[in-house]
C-alpha cells in the first residue's frame, strides 16, 4: 500500500506571513491587502475647517454712511411718533412786572401780553416793545441757512414749535383775555359814570337838555355784552340821580319823544 502523507509542520506564529488573497476575476490575479482596502476607505486627509465668516473691515466712508442711515432712521422715528406716546414738558414762562409772561425757547421767544395776545420774536428778528421791563427786549435765537430757505418760500420754519406753544398756553391766554375784558369793561363803566356826572352837574344847561344828553349816550352804546353792561350803568345812574317822581325825573312826554328818535334797540325805560 501507498505510504500515508506526512503532514507539514505547523507554522510558528510570526515566522510566516500568509500570502494576500487573490481577487477573483482580476486580471493576472492581482493580490489585494485587506488592510490597505480598509485604510483607503477612510478619509485620512487632514480636514480643513473654513474660517468663520466675517465681514470685511469697514472703511471710513462706509462707516459714515452707516451712521448717517442710523441717524436718519432715528429722526424719522422721532418725527413719526404719535403725540399720545410722549408728553413734552410745558413751556417755562416768566411773569413780568406788567402782568405779561415771557418765554425764551430754543428757536424763538414769545411774549404773552396781559390781554392774552401773543407776540413772537425770532433771533435776529424783531424785538419786543416792552416785555414788562420798560425797555426793548431782543430774542436771543439763532437764524441759519435753513430758516432763510423756508422764509424765501414764504414758510415759517418754526411753525410746529409755535403751534406747540399756543396749544400749551391756551388756558393761560384764555384766562388773561377774560380778565382783561372784565378790566376793560370796568374801566369803561367807570369812565361812563364820570361822564354822566359831568353832564348832569353842568348847571349852565337846561335840565331838559341834560336829560336828552344822557339819553343820547345810552342810545349810542354798542350792542353785545359790554354794551348791555354800559346801558345798565346809565339806567342805574338815572334811577339814582333822576329818580322817578322827582323834579329831575324824565317826564313821560320827553321819554316818549326820545324813544321815537332812538337809533334802534330796546326802548329807553329807566323807571
Amino acid at each position: 500500500p501507498a505510504p500515508a502523507p506526512v503532514p507539514e509542520p505547523a507554522p510558528v506564529p510570526g515566522s510566516v506571513t500568509p500570502a494576500p488573497p487573490v481577487v477573483a476575476g482580476a486580471k493576472g490575479g492581482l493580490p489585494i491587502d485587506p488592510r490597505a482596502v480598509a485604510l483607503d476607505s477612510l478619509d485620512l486627509e487632514p480636514r480643513r475647517v473654513a474660517p468663520q465668516d466675517q465681514p470685511p473691515e469697514e472703511t471710513a466712508a462706509e462707516r459714515d454712511r452707516r451712521m448717517s442711515a442710523v441717524h436718519s432712521a432715528a429722526l424719522a422715528a422721532e418725527a413719526n411718533a404719535r403725540p399720545w406716546d410722549r408728553r413734552r414738558a410745558a413751556p417755562e414762562l416768566e411773569r413780568q412786572k406788567d402782568g405779561s409772561y415771557l418765554y425764551e425757547g430754543g428757536v424763538f421767544a414769545a411774549l404773552i401780553e396781559p390781554d392774552g395776545s401773543v407776540e413772537f420774536s425770532d433771533r435776529g428778528g424783531m424785538h419786543f416793545k416792552h416785555g414788562g421791563a420798560g425797555e426793548s427786549i431782543g430774542a436771543t435765537m439763532g437764524f441759519d441757512a435753513t430758516d432763510a430757505m423756508y422764509r424765501r418760500h414764504g414758510e415759517d420754519p418754526y411753525r410746529a414749535e409755535r403751534r406747540w406753544f399756543m396749544r400749551e398756553t391756551r388756558d393761560l391766554r384764555d384766562r388773561l383775555a377774560t380778565e382783561h375784558r372784565a378790566q376793560v369793561a370796568d374801566a369803561g363803566v367807570a369812565r361812563l359814570r364820570r361822564r354822566l356826572v359831568q353832564i348832569w352837574s353842568d348847571s349852565s344847561r337846561p335840565v331838559e337838555a341834560r336829560r336828552a344828553a344822557i339819553f343820547r349816550i345810552w342810545d349810542a352804546l354798542a350792542e353785545g355784552e359790554a354794551g348791555a353792561r354800559a346801558r345798565e350803568a346809565v339806567l342805574g345812574f338815572v334811577r339814582s340821580r333822576l329818580p322817578e317822581g322827582s323834579p329831575a325825573a324824565f317826564p313821560p312826554g320827553q321819554l316818549a319823544a326820545l324813544n321815537r328818535a332812538r337809533s334802534g334797540g330796546p326802548a329807553f325805560d329807566p323807571y
